[in-house]
């Protein structure tokens, strides 16, 4: 790149923090880590993700039940005057609210009355919904029966915060084996940002077993850091992945704890593991565990120059890079030279897929094993749609069947609107709707 500055400043702009995102226009947005790489472009940020293929419960910015519907963390329009938790339900078929749910499809929650912004959601098995953002710069979740009530048994009429000590905000949540919720983001003193991870048990109350009451903050080598994604193995091990600066640039970066939050000796160096593409701006935004235990992170790199592309990374379950998958286990995938960002990784009958954004389209790729692109798969592994606005990104990704579902936003001049589009197993699309 011919001009270039990193500036983390998720934990310091709440709104662009909590927006959704394409980085289109120069930003990347790795959680609430945003790195700003050209000064006169103005920021489109976007939610993470992230996806556990062991089938344990994770949380995104949307996530589908088994009824057909979908819940979505957050107020999808980015010029809103609304600061309190939202959590909205919609129809799958038709992408309309659920007038059934909440009010009119909608609840809205409090906390103090200060700003509360929600940035992801998650489904128990038991039908109730979490949703877990920030309030007042701290660590906060809202447990909502399944028709949208408080859920009284949890916390304090349903509302939990927490509070690590600095400018905090939640970007992924997860459902372990034992029932336990783990938060991820991160938290910033100063100018220093590092990850962050709380776990409580099923009423809300903090895991005293896990960190230091509950909490647990790590760092990178003493550059700024924070977390996008985190997946739970069958055996409570937390994965967490997102960006951290390394002397020149950042990298995807990738920390494995023990379930009583210590990281693991076993993974990495000393639990923690940074893989650049690029020696410019490269960061994860989603990370699953395949059934093998090896690890995949997807997210973005500036690694051919002028544009952002797709980037994935697979991990041995020590941390090593998988030689076996792609180019010495990573993978970087280009859209015809335009910005490229990954949002969702998931797998699906032996295969990868990846979603997000490219340009001001829809992108999916969908890779072998070995982390070939599948030529199978639409036009020589990819897939893009064009909705005919500015911009498109995918953030909920889902298989069902011989179907691939494909939610995300749509976003013109009258401001975002939410797009379900369904593709067959090779690519082909179905419908879309609206």
């Amino acid at each position: 790149m011919t001009k270039f500055k990193s500036v983390l400043i998720g934990l310091f702009k709440r709104k662009e923090a909590i927006a959704l995102a394409v980085a289109l226009a120069g930003w990347i947005v790795i959680g609430f880590v945003i790195f700003k790489i050209f000064f006169d472009k103005k920021p489109e940020v976007k939610y993470p993700s992230s996806v556990n293929s062991t089938g344990l419960t994770t949380g995104a910015l949307a996530v589908f039940d088994s009824e057909g519907k979908v819940f979505l963390a957050g107020d999808p329009d980015p010029d809103s005057k609304i600061t309190d938790f939202m959590l909205s339900r919609y129809l799958t078929d038709t992408v309309a609210l659920d007038e059934t749910f909440g009010d009119d499809g909608k609840v809205l929650t409090d906390f103090n009355g200060g700003e509360d912004y929600a940035t992801v959601v998650i489904r128990q098995e038991d039908g109730k919904i979490i949703v877990a953002g920030q309030s007042d710069n701290d660590f906060a979740l809202v447990r909502y029966l399944p028709d949208g009530g408080p859920d009284e048994s949890f916390g304090k009429g349903g509302k939990v915060a927490a509070d690590l000590g600095g400018r905090d905000i939640i970007e992924a949540i997860s459902i372990g084996p034992d029932g336990k919720i783990v938060v991820a983001g991160g938290s910033s003193e100063g100018n220093e940002s590092s990850f962050a991870l709380v776990r409580f048990l099923a009423d809300g109350s903090p895991d005293t077993g896990f960190g230091k009451d509950g909490k647990v903050t790590t760092d990178f080598g003493g550059g700024n850091s924070a977390a996008a994604a985190l997946a739970i193995d069958e055996d409570g091990k937390i994965v967490v992945a997102g960006g951290a600066f390394d002397k020149k640039s950042y990298s995807f970066a990738t920390a494995r704890y023990l379930s009583d939050g210590t990281l693991d000796k076993g993974f990495g160096k000393g639990g923690r593991v940074m893989t650049d593409f690029s020696k410019d701006t490269d960061g994860a935004s989603d990370v699953l565990i395949q059934s093998d235990g090896k690890i995949i992170a997807g997210g973005v790199t500036s690694g051919k120059g002028t544009f952002l592309d797709f980037a994935l990374a697979r991990y041995n379950a020590d941390g090593t890079l998988d030689k076996s998958f792609g180019n010495d286990g990573q993978v970087v995938t280009d859209f015809d030279k335009s910005d490229d960002t990954v949002n969702r990784i998931l797998i699906a009958g032996g295969k990868i897929m990846a979603a997000g954004g490219s340009q001001t389209n829809f992108a999916l790729a969908r890779y072998n094993a070995d982390g070939t692109l599948d030529k199978s798969f639409g036009n020589e592994g990819k897939v893009t749609l064009d909705s005919g606005s500015v911009d498109d990104s995918v953030f909920a990704l889902k298989e069902a069947g011989d179907k691939v579902i494909a939610l995300g936003y749509s976003r013109d001049k009258g401001g975002n609107k939410l797009v379900l589009s369904v593709f067959t197993n090779d690519g082909v699309l179905v419908s879309t709707s609206p």
